[in-house]
């Protein structure tokens, strides 16, 4: 899964031929254009399978992810699926260091910042696991929260339901208008993936397995 800068360069989008995507030339857009029709609905990918690649593009986390990896940090994708595999990776891989968490966000079609909510909740969710002491053997002591992040772990607490809380966000009520309530249900499931994509230095996610 190859993340692109957003807006797609001319010539990326649309079909199996990927041409101009950032080097990703001949991988199919999940624009909703392609033969398979994969789009940015997580019901789409799912019948992707191992070594299959695709071109990733969106205005939130395909662009943040671009923008991360330029940073030279180490990038890994997180959401409520795999919030406690992810901080499992993370904090390995940043030792006693900092680990940032980027709530990647919404835009409006003009391109201004919206509410973002459910992200707001998946980073809460990825600070709590975060904020965990490590079990024994690690003995390893538990990270300190900045306010911000603080406050998005409050908001993941405080939530209850999350599929409820989801759907009636803003996001949630316009995929319910679109019939993509299956969206939903699928971004509201907590922890039920070990798998953590971890962007390489060619810029494309690999799966990395993170066991309990």
């Amino acid at each position: 899964m190859r993340p692109v800068p957003w807006p797609l360069e001319p010539g990326a989008g649309g079909g199996d031929n990927a041409e101009g995507a950032d080097g990703a030339e001949g991988l199919e857009v999940a624009d909703g254009t392609g033969p398979r029709r994969l789009s940015l609905s997580p019901g789409s990918l799912a019948g992707l399978g191992p070594g299959d690649q695709i071109v990733l593009p969106s205005a939130n986390g395909s662009h943040c992810s671009t923008l991360a990896a330029g940073a030279r940090a180490v990038v890994v994708a997180a959401c409520l699926r795999n919030a406690a595999a992810a901080a499992r990776y993370a904090a390995g891989a940043a030792g006693p260091g900092a680990v940032g968490v980027v709530p990647c966000g919404e835009r409006w079609p003009d391109g201004r910042l919206r509410p973002a909510v459910e992200d707001l909740i998946g980073a809460g969710a990825v600070v709590e696991a975060l904020s965990a002491p490590a079990p024994a053997p690690a003995q390893v002591t538990a990270r300190t929260c900045a306010p911000e992040a603080a406050a998005a772990m409050a908001a993941y607490r405080g939530c209850g339901d999350l599929a409820a809380a989801l759907s009636q966000s803003e996001s949630g009520r316009e995929l319910r208008e679109k019939g993509l309530s299956v969206d939903v249900a699928w971004a509201a499931a907590l922890n039920v993936s070990d798998a953590v994509p971890v962007l390489g230095a060619d810029g494309a996610y690999r799966f990395e397995s993170v066991g309990a």
